[in-house]
Formats: structure tokens, sequence, C-alpha cells
């Protein structure tokens, strides 16, 4: 992994950098749609295949009016080219270390094109990084395309090709299929999450290549939020971390003791987004927002903004500094009110007993309302946000739980 800075903790460097006064690379998701045979959508001009996607992704670029649109390339694999490589400016297998003699990475930082980051360098956007800051959900023209639309890939989590690829992107028939990712997640789902059929509407992602500007430390002026690094079953009070607490407050007190070992500050401020049959996650927070993961990024503006079933990034930074793609207990809607599935008020760990999860690289409704598992699943994990007056940290840059100087209503 990366060295990753937490926000307010001395545990890790930064992530991010001040500008070098290079460029500042985009990235979109396409406003148009169309089937797995990119050479039929009307921006396609007389290409085919992987060329038909580029070709796409430059009429978008120049529609909208963004510097260097032609450096834009789709982020689509074939049998022949990887993503990644084709990224990098190169061609070829990531397996073949795209033709050099070790494998590039020379492409990025990447902005959205409303002004949010994606991600630093590319290969921090694979597995085992997985640091995806942001959900690529925007356009070319700055809009959110819509929060369950999926994107043409063919792509797996790392960079290469996925299983299908809608024959190398020249067929929508009938009974073939193509590698899709989705608009509103990160980690790995941004990139692989599944497939569709090759006759259905979908996006593309589109990156202009060439290195640019590393991203800027963000400003620290939010409460946290962060995914826990422990897993367990739907008995809170089995974990190592509740101490003697159960139901909710053992909850609590797994976000509180992961916390304090993280060293961030007011560990005691953390509650566990969690529903029960008494009370509702959402009514367990006195202080409205903002939120912001421990890596910077901002989660919710507010109350309301994490309630309206689109968060701003997906809560997938654990306090051990790492991005996570795995199952949250909640028991709750995306809401913020119970759904009546909570493994017995977080008591039982049976397996004919169900609780609600969200799904930590979502940035849609599925973030607090996915699935419903058996709770005796021992691999779900818990959000923890932060309840407490609005803290600004002055100085967290040179590190150190120091910087958290300034509390204020």
């Amino acid at each position: 992994m990366r060295s990753i800075r937490i926000v307010g903790v001395a545990l890790l460097s930064g992530l991010l950098a001040v500008p070098l006064g290079a460029q500042m690379r985009q990235m979109f998701v396409t406003s148009v749609t169309g089937n797995g045979n990119l050479g039929s959508w009307p921006d396609a001009g007389f290409s085919q295949g992987l060329a038909a996607g580029d070709a796409i992704c430059r009429a978008r670029a120049t529609a909208a009016g963004l510097p260097n649109a032609a450096d834009y390339v789709a982020w689509l694999s074939d049998a022949v080219d990887d993503a990644y490589c084709r990224v990098n400016r190169k061609l070829g297998k990531m397996a073949d270390n795209c033709g050099e003699p070790a494998l590039p990475n020379l492409a990025g930082a990447w902005w959205r094109t409303d002004g949010e980051p994606f991600g630093a360098r590319i290969l921090d956007l694979v597995q085992p990084e997985q640091q995806v800051l942001n959900p690529p959900r925007v356009d070319e023209f700055g809009h959110y395309v819509h929060v369950s639309d999926f994107l043409w890939t063919g792509t797996s989590f790392l960079g290469s090709v996925g299983t299908d690829t809608c024959a190398d992107w020249v067929s929508a028939a009938a009974g073939t299929t193509g590698v899709t990712g989705w608009a509103h997640m990160t980690s790995v789902g941004w990139t692989s999450y599944g497939g569709n059929p090759c006759s259905s509407a979908g996006h593309l992602l589109c990156f202009e290549t060439r290195r640019g500007d590393l991203l800027p430390e963000y400003p620290a002026w939010a409460r946290l939020a962060f995914v826990t690094s422990a897993g367990g079953t739907g008995d809170l009070g089995s974990w190592p971390q509740a101490g003697a607490a159960t139901g909710l407050a053992a909850g609590d007190a797994i976000c509180q003791s992961l916390a304090a070992a993280a060293g961030i500050h007011h560990p005691e401020s953390f509650k566990a987004w969690l529903s029960d049959d008494v009370t509702d996650a959402i009514d367990r927070f006195q202080h409205d927002g903002p939120w912001m993961r421990l890596d910077g990024v901002e989660v919710a503006a507010g109350k309301a903004d994490l309630t309206d079933g689109v968060l701003a990034s997906s809560i997938h930074f654990a306090d051990s500094g790492e991005y996570l793609n795995w199952p949250v207990w909640t028991g709750s809607w995306s809401e913020g009110t119970g759904t009546g599935e909570h493994c017995t008020s977080w008591t039982s760990s049976s397996s004919g007993v169900n609780g609600r999860a969200g799904f930590s690289v979502s940035a849609g409704y599925s973030w607090s309302y996915w699935a419903g598992l058996n709770c005796d699943y021992a691999y779900s994990h818990l959000y923890c946000l932060q309840d407490l007056p609005l803290v600004f940290f002055d100085g967290f840059d040179i590190g150190g739980t120091t910087a958290w100087s300034v509390v204020v209503p």
C-alpha cells in the first residue's frame, strides 16, 4: 500500500502534494450512451472497436470545449490492448509491461470536469491500491449521470482485459456481454462490477493521457468518517473492540476503539451508522455535517446530503489507511431510517436472521442499503461518523494530532 495521510494522525505520510506546474488532466463519463458495437455510435465516425471508443471520447471532449481533446482515450480493453496500457499511451498487455522494460506509470493525476479529484497516478487506480478518490459519475459538461448508469470497460480491477468485451467492441448481438463498471462506485467497482448484454446502452469512460499536476492537499475542516478495518458478524458485542457493550452501543465502542488505536483526535465522538427497531441511524447524530473521509475527501455536506441517496464520495477509506471493498452492517435505508433487518438489534449471529448491509465503495443509495446478509456473515464492517462540534485543523499538513486546535458549535 502507498503511504496515505490520515487527517489529524501522524501515522502515515501524505498522498497528495502541491501542484508541480504541469497541467490538470481530466477524465469524464460520456453524456451519450450506446450499445457494445461502438462503431454504431454517432460520434464514432467510421471507426470500429477501440478506435471507435477513442473517437467518441475525443468528439465529446471537443463538444464540451475541453483542452487537449485529441489526447483522450476510452478506458477500454480488448484481446490485444489493455486499458491500463492505452491510458499510458502504450499498446499491448500489462503482462508484457505494455511493451516496456517495466510497467509504465506515466499518466495522471486526474480531475473530474466538475473540479473534484478522481485519482492520482494510473497505478493507484487499480488493485492493489484502489485509491479512487471520487466516483467517476460526471460527464464532459460537468453534470452528474444517473446514479444507476453503467460504463462499458471490458476491463478487470487490475486494468487488464476482463472476461467479456462485446467481441472486441464490434457486437451488439444477443448472447454477447461486456464487462462493465458503475458510475457511482469507487475502489474496483468503477471499472469492474459485473457485465451487461451488449445490446444494452452504457456510457464510456474517457481519460486525458500524459502526465499532469499532482493533486493538492485538501483543506481540512469537516467532521470525519471512516469504514472500520475490522469486520465481524451481526452480533456486534462479539467483536473484540466492543468491550462489554452490546447492540448499538457495541457499534459505537468498536468505532471509538479503532479511532483511538489509529490516533484520531476525539475518538469518543465517533458513532456507528446503525439502525435498530427503536432508533434510526440519522437520529443518532446530534451535530450536522459536513463529513469527510480520513484522506480528506468530502462524503456529505450535511445530514440532508447524507440521506438524499447520493453521497459526494463513498466511505471506503479505513482507520488503517486502506481503501476497502466490503459489505457494511447498517440496518438502514439510505435515508438513515431503519429497515427492520438488524440482526435482532445487533445481538445475533444466527444464519436464520438477516441484517441489512451497505457496500463501502458505493456513493449511490447502496452505500447504506445494498443487501440483506445472514447475521453469521463474519466479514461485514461498520461505518463510523464523528458527532462533535466542528473542528478546524489549522496545520495538519505538518502531521500529528496537535493540528486539531479549534472547536466551534
